[in-house]
């Protein structure tokens, strides 16, 4: 790769135009879709102790700007498509802010002041695409916070700035060139080179590998979420922390070399058996992205290098861990193999059916980083079921399992779409991935057993769902019948709400003048004890009305499902010897030969609610009395 014709076009004597990457063309059209949004915006945190040279601090911030093109870019479009503008030179402000206060308080200012310079957004064609300000947390303690767009950096694009600054910083302090190499291209000379080698022969062998791996792939992972999906996602984000501790990531990683995967596969597999087990699919798309640095030139650039990999996991068959880890070693090694192909440019490509509330091709992403956390994380951030402020932090996927992996355990965290998950639900699935990955390192045979066997519920889980879910006994009277026990609530409460259908309620009292006008109906047909009565009712207020009125007669319920077909019904109701029959007006025709007398409840309800108060005045003679017709002691129910 070698460095891009400085000549390509200039707008001006001063400042050079140049194409975008496919990744940065992605990034500038969502920003046409979302103005000034901050759902990819970049943040990091150098923290200086001992008395600060700001001088020298603002003098290395110009070096680093002046290192970097990509840090003097912006953007606009010609003929409808994104191209980079790389101004000569840039110098931005460093304003200060005093956060420190007594007492310990300026660490929780600081933050603030750090969330609320990642809200603030970006203008693309204006610039500057990097902000830093200076927080003073004390006499010699202080907080350097950057923000970056997207478009012109990326996780490991972090890592070169912190490691490049520090340097610079040093050396500017000293007085004294800074001992860094020089940077054989930039990121516009990729952009160039990425234009002009995806294109013909290569693009298509790339391309016809990822249409054949994602061929009737599933649209979409269906995992249980405590809300609808919305119409279109806000991108609205929680995070749950996860931690795995240093005798468990040694035998995942120990499993991993026994059948010549690494730890990233390992615990992607892992992560797909949970997946499956939570949406009950066993073809799953999950995405990761990968630094697609492949050359050594670009090693020592900032710049928006990442690029997105969509890995298919087949769990079908429920094959042993084992089985599954060498299919997802496979589906990985191949993946690597064919990444030069812009994920941007895939979904182009295959033209999925694209929705505003979901990412195209997968919804779930995994990331499993090979160096140690950075320094600025929130203490306690990695610890198992923490939970990040809800309100800044975004998430462009339905779930991310982001984790780091420091050489001695892994940690890291669930990012969520708040749109769809709780809190409570991300971190029960962060348990469930422990126990997970605890039962396949367990003992031999829980890595070659098969992923339907592996346990994904802790100890104490399952005896709440097995023991203390279960404990279902209770006290109540035991001299009462059920309906006795109903009258004597709707006489406590007849005002309180006793059925609810839709938006229709019933309270206490008026279930209880329905049920009372219907025994009486019954017990002038004769219905008492040993008396069967057909229900032939759809699930509505009429059935509960049905059930109790026959209770209140003294008599007992036949259940008659109205799906049933009508042969089946009348055999039953013959062989039962009902004679009265409870039903609805579209079902009365096709059963009234079958019985004595029939009654459709829904004209009786609609009869009752013009006229409610008949039943205080109905057949004052009766014994029957108008709050409860059923006699003290349970009827008798036929035997055959």
């Amino acid at each position: 790769m070698g460095k891009a014709e400085r000549s390509i076009q200039a707008t001006n004597s001063e400042t050079f135009l140049f194409p975008t990457s496919f990744a940065q063309q992605r990034l500038w059209f969502f920003e046409q879709l979302y103005p000034g949004s901050t759902v990819y915006h970049l943040s990091t945190v150098l923290p200086f102790e001992g008395l600060l040279d700001r001088k020298a601090l603002e003098e290395s911030l110009c070096d680093l700007l002046d290192r970097h093109e990509a840090l003097r870019t912006t953007f606009t479009a010609l003929d409808g498509a994104p191209v980079q503008l790389i101004a000569p030179a840039l110098r931005i402000d460093v304003p200060l802010m005093d956060v420190s206060e007594p007492g310990g308080a300026c660490l929780e200012r600081a933050r603030e002041a750090a969330r609320a310079a990642l809200a603030e957004p970006f203008d693309l064609v204006r610039g500057p695409l990097l902000r830093a300000s200076l927080l003073r947390l004390g006499h010699d303690y202080h907080w350097l916070v950057l923000v970056l767009h997207h478009i012109v950096a990326d996780g490991w694009s972090l890592e070169v700035l912190h490691r490049d600054l520090r340097a610079l910083y040093e050396a500017r302090r000293r007085q004294e060139p800074a001992a860094l190499p020089a940077l054989p291209v930039q990121y516009a000379d990729f952009a160039c080179w990425q234009r002009r080698i995806l294109q013909g022969e290569r693009l298509d062998a790339l391309f016809a590998y990822w249409q054949a791996q994602l061929k009737d792939a599933p649209a979409q992972l269906a995992l249980p979420a405590d809300r609808p999906r919305p119409a279109q996602s806000s991108y609205r984000g929680g995070r749950c922390g996860v931690s795995l501790d240093a005798t468990l990531t040694a035998r995942l990683r120990a499993l991993g070399q026994t059948q010549g995967a690494t730890l990233f596969m390992t615990l992607l597999a892992a992560f797909g058996v949970l997946l499956s087990r939570y949406s009950g699919q066993s073809d799953l798309m999950i995405g990761t992205p990968i630094a697609n640095r492949t050359r050594s030139e670009l090693e020592g650039l900032i710049g928006f290098f990442v690029n997105t990999l969509a890995l298919r996991l087949d769990l079908s068959g429920n094959p042993p861990f084992t089985t599954l880890l060498e299919r997802v070693r496979n589906v990985t090694t191949a993946a690597y193999t064919h990444q030069d192909m812009p994920f941007e440019m895939l979904v182009a490509r295959l033209a999925p059916k694209r929705h505003l509330s979901q990412a195209p091709l997968f919804q779930v992403m995994f990331n499993l980083q090979n160096v140690p956390a950075q320094e600025q994380e929130e203490e306690g951030a990695n610890k198992p079921g923490t939970r990040y402020r809800d309100e800044f932090v975004t998430a462009k996927f339905d779930l991310l399992l982001s984790l780091v992996d420091d050489g001695r355990r892994v940690t890291g965290y669930f990012e969520y779409a708040a749109d769809l998950f709780d809190i409570e639900t991300i971190h029960r699935m962060a348990v469930h991935l422990e126990a997970l990955l605890i039962a396949v390192t367990a003992d031999p045979a829980g890595s070659t057993c098969d992923i339907s066997s592996l346990p994904i519920v802790t100890e104490a889980e399952r005896d709440q769902l097995l023991v203390d879910w279960n404990a279902t006994h209770t006290e109540y009277p035991r001299n009462a019948c059920i309906q006795e026990l109903f009258e004597e609530q709707a006489a406590r409460r007849p005002d309180a709400v006793a059925l609810v259908l839709e938006k229709d309620r019933l309270t206490y009292g008026e279930l209880n003048i329905h049920a009372n006008l219907l025994a009486h109906r019954l017990h002038r047909f004769g219905v008492g004890p040993e008396a069967l009565v057909g229900v032939c009712l759809e699930r509505s207020f009429e059935l509960i009305i049905a059930l109790l009125g026959i209770l209140k007669a003294g008599g007992a319920y036949l259940p008659l499902d109205p799906g049933t077909p009508q042969a089946r019904l009348s055999i039953m109701l013959r062989d039962a010897g009902a004679k009265v029959l409870l039903t609805q007006q579209k079902f009365k025709d096709a059963l009234r030969g079958e019985v004595t007398q029939l009654i459709c409840l829904d004209e009786e309800r609609e009869e009752t609610g013009r006229n409610p108060g008949i039943i205080l005045q109905a057949e004052p003679d009766r014994t029957i009395s108008p709050t409860y017709a059923t006699p003290r002691a349970p009827p008798a129910f036929p035997r055959g």
